[in-house]
C-alpha cells in the first residue's frame, strides 16, 4: 500500500513539475515575443494620419510606429511660443530627446512630456484618400485615457466633423456630428457640452416655398419649414459624377431640380443609460417623419437628443444656408459620402522635416521694434548759429569769463 502510494505521489510530483516547467517557458516565450515583435498591421497608426502636420500655433508628428511600444505610439508636439518666433519640443518620445540635445530655456522644459497615442477606426473600413479616427491620448499623470476623434480629407486633418450614418449611398440622411474636442493639445482638451448634428433630405422647391409663406401668415416661428440650403451643398453631385460636358450639364440641371434641404437637431452631453438601438423622430412641416438614434457616441462621452422616455426629437431647427457653406465631403472612389468636415483644418500636412524646421525657425532673431519716439525733422542750421554767436557781444563776453557754447 505504501508503494503505491510513492508511486502516486511521484507521479503528481512529476506532473507539477512539469506543469510548472511548461508555464515558464510559455511567459518566457511570451515575454520575449512582446518585447521584440513588431508592432502588427492591425494595431499600426493609419498611413492617412501618419507624419508630419503643421498648424497655426503648433507642428504635430505622429510616430508611425518606429518608436512604438507594443500597440501605443507616441506623439510629437512642437509649440510655436513667443507668437512663432521659438518652437518648443513639449512633446517627443524618450529616444529621440536622448538623440538629440535640449536646450534649456524658459521655454523648454528639460525633460519632454511623454505622450502615447492608439487609434480606433470610426468608419470600420480603410479608405485611400479619406478616414475618421479616435485617437486615444494616454497624458502623463492621468489615470484615463483621453478620446480625441479627428477626420482626414486628403491632407487635411479636422476636427469639426460629422460621420454619414445612413444607408443612403448618395448624400443624404443623417450626419452625426463627432467631433467633440477643440485641439490636440499637451493637457487634456475641452469637450463640447453639445453637438449640433445634420439631417439632409431632398424636397420640392415649390412645396417648401408655399409652406414656408403659410409659416409666415401664422406666425409660427417655433417650427419654420424647410428651406433650401446654400447651391455649394449641392457640389456633391459635381464630385461624385464630374466628366465630360454633357454630364456637366446634366448634373446643372440635377441641381435646378433636386433642392437640398437640411434640419439641425441638438444632442447634449448626458449620463443617462446608454440605448444604442433606441430611436427617436422627428416630423418638420413637410409632413414627412424621419427617424434618427436616441443617443450618440463622441469619443467617450454620450450624447442624447430626447429627455427621459421621450419617443421625439426635442430640438429641431432649420439650416442656415450661412452655417454649412463651409465644409469639405469625404467620399470613396463609388461616390459614397463618408463624412463631412466643417471649417478651416485644425491642421494640414507638411513635407518638411521636423527638427530642419525647428533648426530653421530658432536661428531667427527677431528684428528690433520701432523707436518710441520718431526721429526729430527739425533743422537747426547748426552753422548759422555759430556764425551769429561769434557776432554776439553777449555770447562773446560769456565765454571770456569760462562758459562754453553748447555747440561745442
Amino acid at each position: 500500500m505504501g508503494i503505491v502510494l510513492e508511486l502516486s505521489d511521484n507521479k503528481s510530483v512529476k506532473r507539477i513539475f512539469v506543469r510548472a516547467l511548461f508555464s515558464f517557458v510559455s511567459f518566457s516565450l511570451y515575454a520575449q515575443l512582446s518585447s521584440t515583435q513588431p508592432v502588427s498591421d492591425v494595431s499600426r497608426c493609419p498611413a492617412l494620419i501618419a507624419g508630419l502636420w503643421r498648424g497655426s500655433d503648433r507642428y504635430i508628428y505622429f510616430d508611425g510606429g518606429e518608436n512604438a511600444v507594443d500597440t501605443s505610439f507616441p506623439l510629437s508636439i512642437v509649440l510655436k511660443e513667443y507668437y512663432g518666433w521659438y518652437y518648443d519640443r513639449v512633446a517627443e518620445p524618450s529616444s529621440v530627446s536622448s538623440e538629440r540635445s535640449r536646450e534649456k530655456n524658459a521655454a523648454q522644459s528639460s525633460s519632454a512630456e511623454q505622450i502615447f497615442v492608439t487609434y480606433e477606426n470610426l468608419l470600420n473600413a480603410d479608405y485611400e484618400n479619406c478616414g475618421a479616427w479616435d485617437l486615444i491620448v494616454k497624458y502623463p499623470g492621468e489615470k484615463e485615457s483621453v478620446h480625441i476623434p479627428v477626420a482626414v480629407i486628403g491632407n487635411r486633418l479636422y476636427l469639426d466633423f460629422a460621420i454619414h450614418d445612413s444607408d443612403d449611398d448618395n448624400f443624404f440622411g443623417f450626419y452625426k456630428r463627432t467631433g467633440n474636442v477643440n485641439g490636440i493639445t499637451i493637457s487634456v482638451p475641452k469637450k463640447e457640452k453639445e453637438l449640433d448634428c445634420l439631417y439632409f433630405v431632398d424636397g420640392d422647391a415649390e412645396k417648401a416655398l408655399e409652406e414656408l409663406k403659410t409659416a409666415k401668415k401664422q406666425g409660427n416661428r417655433k417650427q419654420l419649414p424647410y428651406v433650401p440650403v446654400s447651391n455649394r451643398m449641392l457640389s456633391f453631385y459635381g464630385a461624385t459624377g464630374a466628366g465630360g460636358e454633357d454630364e456637366a450639364g446634366a448634373e446643372s440641371e440635377k441641381q435646378e431640380n433636386t433642392p437640398v434641404f437640411a434640419y439641425h437637431l441638438r444632442y447634449w452631453k448626458t449620463d443617462m443609460e446608454y440605448q444604442p438601438d433606441a430611436l427617436v423622430s422627428f416630423t418638420p412641416a413637410s409632413g414627412e417623419t424621419y427617424f434618427i438614434h436616441k443617443h450618440l457616441v463622441a469619443g467617450d462621452e454620450l450624447y442624447t437628443s430626447a429627455t427621459g422616455r421621450r419617443k421625439e426629437v426635442r430640438n429641431m431647427n432649420k439650416a442656415e444656408a450661412d452655417v454649412i457653406t463651409d465644409y469639405e465631403l469625404g467620399e470613396t472612389e463609388a461616390g459614397r459620402v463618408l463624412l463631412v468636415a466643417f471649417g478651416e483644418p485644425y491642421l494640414v500636412r507638411d513635407e518638411g522635416e521636423l527638427f530642419k524646421l525647428i533648426e530653421e525657425a530658432n536661428k531667427r532673431r527677431k528684428p528690433e521694434g520701432k523707436p518710441l519716439f520718431e526721429q526729430s525733422k527739425l533743422d537747426y542750421h547748426i552753422d548759422v548759429i555759430d556764425i551769429i554767436e561769434q557776432y554776439n557781444p553777449t555770447i562773446q563776453e560769456f565765454k571770456q569769463k569760462g562758459g562754453r557754447s553748447y555747440l561745442k
